[in-house]
């Protein structure tokens, strides 16, 4: 099986790292995505480097803060001793 595609300065081709995180987005675990893939006979690789791949191809903004802005209040009375506060 070849496959041209390669990102610079890596060994591995980008379908295998995609189908690796795809794997992993799935639900496998890091351990388990590696054996997928050295199942199917396609690269020997460690559950580590899934974690790299991880790393470097995840969304920069993957976490935002939303920001309130509407405040909600509550309008309840409570009764302290013979006063409605």
């Amino acid at each position: 099986m070849t496959i041209s595609f390669m990102r610079s300065r890596s060994r591995t081709p980008l379908q295998i790292i995609g189908y690796g995180l795809y794997l992993y987005f799935l639900g496998l675990s890091f351990r388990n995505a590696a054996k997928a893939l050295s199942l199917l006979k396609i690269i020997k690789i460690s559950h580590v480097s899934i974690w790299h791949w991880i790393q470097n191809y995840k969304p920069k903004r993957f976490f935002h803060k939303r920001e309130i802005k509407e405040y909600i209040i509550d309008e309840t009375a409570i009764k302290a001793g013979s006063e409605l506060l």
